[in-house]
């Protein structure tokens, strides 16, 4: 039994749909992709970033668990919460979407330990994957095929800043959903 709370979204309520965000997220990685790949200090493989705009697109449409999710759940955006005399746990700061939930653990899951000067190998991103799978319900080759496309249309984001190399450039984003895509395939996924 996972520990996921479910509530009732209301139809064309305030808060946008995962398809059109990530169709509109794909629409400028594709772009990007066309710009940037030909002129790019560092190689990007074009065949790569292709397959995250892929995901983008497809992912959304056929989503077993769909509600309302976080859209920026990070590390940062999770703070304890002890305003009841009881700890707990809040988190601030949404980018609110209705669809897949598995398109929220990534930021969570990846910016985990050294994150930001080592890329985790796709072992343990499984195994991230697998707990966050097994505490939620959630497909765990989906939670890692959302890290992929997430972490591609970051570094195509990075790669738009011409923020080429280092943790926060696109080689090291790409690095982290190069991971995140072996992980996916462990885990018996795209």
């Amino acid at each position: 039994m996972g520990l996921m709370a479910t509530a009732t979204v209301p139809i064309g309520g305030p808060f946008p749909t995962l398809v059109r965000v990530s169709a509109a997220l794909a629409d400028v990685a594709s772009e990007r992709i066309d710009r940037l790949v030909s002129s790019a200090p560092i190689p990007l493989g074009q065949g790569f970033l292709v397959h995250g705009v892929e995901l983008l697109r497809t992912l959304p449409l056929n989503a077993p668990h769909q509600g309302l999710a976080h859209g920026d759940l990070n590390p940062g955006n999770i703070l304890r919460d002890d305003s009841d005399g009881t700890t707990g746990w809040i988190a601030i700061d949404p980018k609110a979407v209705i669809g897949d939930l598995a398109w929220d653990p990534w930021p969570l899951i990846t910016q985990v330990g050294d994150w930001a000067t080592t890329t985790a190998p796709a072992g343990r991103l499984a195994e991230r994957a697998r707990l966050v799978s097994d505490l939620t319900g959630l497909d765990g080759a989906r939670i890692a095929a959302w890290s992929t496309a997430r972490g591609i249309e970051s570094a195509l984001w990075a790669a738009d800043r011409r923020w080429w190399t280092g943790f926060r450039g696109a080689d090291g984003k790409l690095a982290r959903a190069r991971a995140w895509a072996a992980a996916a395939t462990t885990l018996g996924g795209d």
